[in-house]
């Protein structure tokens, strides 16, 4: 273990391989290009001037080019210590402290903000990609929370990016390592690119046949714009059963109960999957008192505040479950399919409608009354259908490619785990062979 080392306990270090080094991040720099923080104050943007890499280019990927501010020629000459080429390793000193990425092979010269830290490797100790995995593990990000100092605006400063300890192998094991990992980098970053376009096609096929339906040629105009002849606008307190009127929740639901009656909140409404597990849960009799929105499958749940106007359509798994007051039942009648309802309540011409009838500014709500009153665009039923189906289908797919993410992301995360700890090791050649 190198001598400069200072103690320090991390979750792996004491299992590293014998043939693998431990080093402060100061040792394995580049000498001529020391660990550094950019432009304090960028100043004006210069269409015709320098890159300038800030954190939100890359906190969640690379956006594009066309995106980067950019500083005049000679700012960037006077902090020319701070100029980044393909391959640096970046980290986040603020903000998002302890985010890691790599200058890309487009970005030729650039420089950075004061937010983020320039790590150039010695190219004949440590590879920048293996880096950049090291920082994003468990270790790395270990050192990123310890160091990380402040509280309204906390950050690392570089003398302790320099005490970083980072576990390495030789460097032709460096190498395929970061080639294994960037190979399923590459794979979440084109599933997330899927996911992205799903979104777009989402978004615009609700624009698109919300409005104009499909196959349409003949069209009137209406308080929505111009829709098909056949179709007719009604407030949604005509599409509602008459004996289950809109309306909220339960306004106080006491003590939470381990067994009593599900109850969901706007909360619930966000989260990925609705489940009852998460749910407060009240008595059978304040949930009797307010039995009128007990959920029955095909119930619509919209949010009244917090998130105006999400909504979620009630399966079996959540019906005899109630609502809490930030939560309004919509129970559609016949004259309307509750998968189409959902996407017309979901459509941006709609949205609109809901977000011009919110009331109050610190905790803003949308009244029943003006939820009542809320246009809809209401095709012939077996249209209905149709439309509910191609929404449905693109979500089902936007749905699969995130389940698909999500098992990329956990792969990566346990592969990083076995790799940059050397609990499983990489063949190599037979110049710098390494145990499989």
């Amino acid at each position: 273990m190198n001598e400069n080392i200072t103690a320090y306990s991390a979750k792996f270090f004491s299992h590293i391989p014998k043939d693998w080094k431990l080093e402060p991040l100061k040792t394995l720099v580049n000498s001529d290009r020391k660990i550094t923080y950019g432009i304090v104050q960028p100043g004006t943007h210069d269409s015709e001037g320098v890159l300038l890499i800030r954190g939100q280019d890359y906190m969640n990927g690379w956006v594009d080019k066309t995106k980067f501010f950019r500083v005049s020629p000679d700012l960037h000459k006077k902090f020319k210590r701070s100029t980044t080429t393909a391959g640096d390793v970046l980290l986040s000193i603020a903000g998002y402290t302890g985010t890691v990425a790599v200058v890309p092979d487009w970005i030729k010269e650039a420089n950075l903000t004061q937010t983020t830290a320039r790590i150039a490797c010695d190219d004949d100790k440590l590879v920048g990609p293996y880096l950049s995995y090291f920082l994003q593990g468990d270790d790395g990000q270990l050192q990123s929370k310890r160091y990380t100092k402040g509280s309204a605006q906390e950050g690392l400063n570089l003398e302790d990016i320099e005490r970083f300890v980072v576990c390495f192998p030789p460097l032709r094991e460096q190498q395929k390592i970061a080639a294994i990992l960037s190979s399923v980098d590459d794979v979440i970053e084109k599933t997330r690119a899927q996911i992205d376009k799903l979104k777009d096609l989402k978004t615009g096929m609700k624009q698109e046949v919300l409005t104009k339906g499909i196959g349409h040629t003949e069209f009137k105009d209406s308080p929505l714009g111009r829709i098909p002849e056949a179709w007719a606008v009604l407030p949604l307190s005509e599409l509602v059963s008459r004996d289950r009127p809109i309306t909220y929740g339960i306004v106080q639901t006491g003590e939470n109960l381990p067994k009593g009656i599900p109850c969901v909140r706007v909360l619930d409404l966000m989260r990925p999957a609705l489940s009852t597990r998460d749910m407060i849960r009240t008595s059978e009799k304040i949930s009797h008192q307010y039995k009128r929105t007990l959920l029955k499958e095909g119930d619509i749940m919209f949010a009244l505040r917090g998130e105006i106007g999400h909504v979620r359509l009630t399966d079996e798994s959540l019906v005899g479950a109630n609502l809490t007051r930030g939560v309004a039942l919509i129970s559609p009648n016949n004259t309307i399919m509750p998968r189409y309802l959902l996407w017309a309540l979901r459509s941006p011409v709609v949205r609109s409608i809901i977000m011009d009838g919110v009331n109050g500014s610190a905790l803003q709500e949308i009244p029943l009354g003006n939820l009542r009153n809320v246009l809809i665009p209401v095709p012939p039923e077996e249209e209905q259908a149709r439309l509910a189906d191609t929404l449905d289908a693109l979500e089902q797919s936007k749905t699969q490619s995130e389940r698909k993410l999500d098992t990329y992301r956990n792969l990566k995360k346990a592969l990083m785990q076995d790799l940059l700890t050397g609990k499983v090791r990489v063949k190599v050649d037979q110049k710098e062979s390494a145990v499989a």
